[in-house]
């Protein structure tokens, strides 16, 4: 649906706002709707995603109080990724913000015009490419164990000789030794990445690693990275990940790969200042 959409009036009990999901192009013709319930908003060269809410759950006096509900927020973060999602597979899309919310169609308005020179801009960066993510985490012990078999160990004289006090205190300083050696080759090894993909990426964000150290099953973080990638060039990019993953699996690195995502790390100001409307505009974060 395009430029049918509008805000109930105050008062009426069923008072709504506008959300925003992202920006698509709309010449040589607009795209076909990406899903059910989402409106398209148009302006010069840009149409806004946009899906009516209702206030009682997005309105700037309740939304924090609804962002506290886990439920709540997932189930809203699920809607905002499947929508770009589906506006991807149409062609570009600059997504927009989480929960970023206008009071009606014409504050949208305001904002594709106030923004269409950030909304070029960051058009013709994203076109033609996507979004993919690296995740890779090692195995700590099976690290420790690669280095120590191709360090040098201490002699057996040496261990001999030793009273137990020695004995106690080599092992504990081994250990130490042991836990920074790890260390190192974890950030010897993301920089190692960072470098086998540069070349292959449009542009790489390193974002921040996960709060835990490690995860039952996943061992402990190493790197966590976005990456631009053109469309053409996606199957060197997956080559480049899956000879890193060979050269380092051995030593307890495991790579995750995934992808293509809406490029929610890349929009930089014209994703955040072009989702900006004279409504209340909450901003938490990409739902990527």
């Amino acid at each position: 649906r395009e430029q049918d959409v509008g805000a109930t009036e105050p008062g009426s009990g069923g008072e709504r706002l506008l959300n925003l999901y992202g920006f698509v192009p709309v010449a040589p013709e607009p795209p076909r709707p990406c899903a059910a319930g989402v409106d398209l908003v148009t302006q010069g060269p840009f149409g806004a995603l946009v899906e009516a809410v209702p206030a009682a759950e997005f309105g700037p006096a309740v939304i924090e109080q609804s962002l506290l509900s886990p439920e709540w927020t997932a189930r809203t973060a699920r809607r905002h990724a499947a929508v770009l999602q589906s506006a991807l597979r149409e062609g570009v899309v600059i997504p927009a913000r989480f929960c970023t919310l206008f009071s009606g169609p014409e504050a949208v308005i305001g904002a594709l015009v106030a923004h269409e020179d950030r909304l070029r801009r960051t058009l013709d960066r994203l076109t033609g490419r996507t979004e993919w993510g690296l995740r890779v985490r090692v195995d700590e012990t099976a690290l420790a164990a690669a280095i120590e078999s191709s360090g040098v160990a201490e002699t057996s004289g040496d261990a001999e000789s030793a009273t137990p006090g020695q004995a106690y205190l080599r092992s504990r300083q081994q250990a130490a030794r042991s836990d920074e050696a790890v260390v190192e080759r974890m950030e010897a090894v993301a920089g190692a990445i960072v470098d086998c993909l540069g070349p292959v990426a449009h542009a790489l964000i390193l974002r921040p690693l996960p709060q835990e150290a490690a995860t039952d099953d996943g061992g402990a973080a190493v790197l966590n990275l976005a990456a631009l990638v053109d469309d053409a060039g996606e199957g060197r990019f997956r080559k480049a990940v899956a000879a890193a993953a060979e050269r380092f699996g051995e030593e307890g690195f495991a790579f995750e790969v995934s992808g293509p995502w809406p490029a929610h790390s890349f929009v930089g100001e014209a994703g955040e200042d072009a989702g900006t409307g004279e409504a209340s505009d909450v901003a938490t974060g990409d739902a990527a």
